[in-house]
């Protein structure tokens, strides 16, 4: 198992125990759109894995987009080297035949 798969599961253990052990009721104050202090009795728990579970779907679409953003210049990267290599096979030029020298003939060349 990963490191990061053992993370999860321990804090996933130390957030269920904490929400389990804190069951009573909390006044909750908030502001509404119209700016009015509202007040709401919620159980202890729910304060602390609501704002757990936004965090969570919060970061992790923040990594999907980031990982979407890495894949299209991924993509743009691949064409841009696929074209240039198109390029580099069309400008390639013949491979001249190999030079020999009169010298190299040997004594009867002369």
């Amino acid at each position: 198992m990963s490191f990061k798969a053992i993370l999860i599961i321990v804090l996933l253990i130390i957030v269920s125990i904490l929400a389990a052990e804190n069951l009573e009721f909390v006044d909750v104050r908030y502001y509404d759109f119209t700016f009015t202090s509202q007040k709401a009795h919620l159980p202890l728990c729910v304060v602390i894995l609501v704002p757990l579970i936004m965090g969570v779907g919060l970061g992790w679409l923040l990594g999907w987009m980031g990982k979407m953003k890495l894949r299209g210049v991924i993509r743009r990267n691949e064409k841009t080297i696929y074209s240039l290599k198109e390029e580099l096979e069309r400008n390639k030029k013949p491979v001249l035949p190999e030079y020999k020298s009169p010298m190299q003939g040997g004594a009867d060349d002369f």
